[in-house]
C-alpha cells in the first residue's frame, strides 16, 4: 500500500482542480450565455434607436419644410371686397364665419370681445402695412363632441386664422357641458380683394 499513499495528494489535488473547473464552469457559462443575450439584445435596442433617429430626422425634415413654407401659401389670407372699410366692418365676414360655424356645431356663444390693437405679431411684421389682425376672444357653452366637431371646422376654415388660447373647464353642475374661454387671431389684407 505504500506504493500507493504517495499518489493519494496528488489524486486529491486532482479531485480538487477537476472540481472547482467544474464548480467554475457553470456560472462562468452562465455569465457567457447572459453576455451572449445582452449582446444580442444591445443589438437589437441600437438598430430600433438607429430607425427611430432616422424616422425622426424625416419628421423634422418635415416639419422644417412646413416651417419654411409661406403661410399664405397653404391658407390664403381674407379680402375684403370694398375699399374705405373700417376694422369693425372689414372683419365683418370674419366674425359672422365664426358665429355660423359655432352655431353650426351646437355651440351656444356667451359673449365676443374682438380685440384690435395688437402688438407683435410676427406674421403681420413681415407683411408691413398690409394687414389688419384681430383677436376674437370668444365664450362658449358646448359638449366634448361639439367642441371637438368646431375646432375642426375652425381648421378647415378657408382662410389664415390663429388659435390663441382655449381653457375649457367642465360646469360644476353638469360634466358634460364645458365652459370655454377661446380666442382666436384674424387676418385681412389692408387692401381691396382683387379678382
Amino acid at each position: 500500500m505504500n506504493t500507493y499513499e504517495k499518489y493519494i495528494p496528488t489524486c486529491i489535488a486532482l479531485f480538487l482542480v477537476v472540481a472547482v473547473a467544474a464548480g467554475c464552469y457553470y456560472p462562468i457559462n452562465d455569465l457567457y450565455q447572459t453576455k451572449l443575450s445582452t449582446s444580442e439584445k444591445l443589438q437589437d435596442v441600437e438598430k430600433s434607436l438607429k430607425d427611430t433617429n432616422d424616422q425622426l430626422a424625416i419628421v423634422n425634415k418635415k416639419l422644417k419644410a412646413m416651417s419654411t413654407t409661406s403661410t399664405e401659401a397653404l391658407k390664403k389670407v381674407y379680402s375684403p371686397t370694398e375699399a374705405d372699410m373700417d376694422r369693425e366692418s372689414l372683419f365683418f365676414t370674419l366674425y359672422t364665419d365664426m358665429i355660423s360655424l359655432a352655431k353650426d356645431n351646437n355651440i351656444k356663444i356667451r359673449s365676443i370681445v374682438p380685440e384690435y390693437k395688437i402688438k407683435g405679431d410676427n406674421f403681420v411684421d413681415k407683411g408691413g402695412n398690409s394687414y389688419f389682425v384681430c383677436d376674437l376672444n370668444m365664450k362658449l357653452v358646448s359638449n366634448y363632441k361639439d367642441l371637438r366637431n368646431f375646432i375642426e371646422a375652425l381648421f378647415d376654415y378657408d382662410y389664415y386664422m390663429r388659435f390663441n388660447k382655449l381653457s375649457v373647464i367642465p360646469y360644476p353642475a353638469d360634466k358634460k357641458v364645458l365652459l370655454s374661454d377661446f380666442s382666436i387671431r384674424l387676418y385681412s389684407h389692408t387692401d381691396v380683394q382683387r379678382p
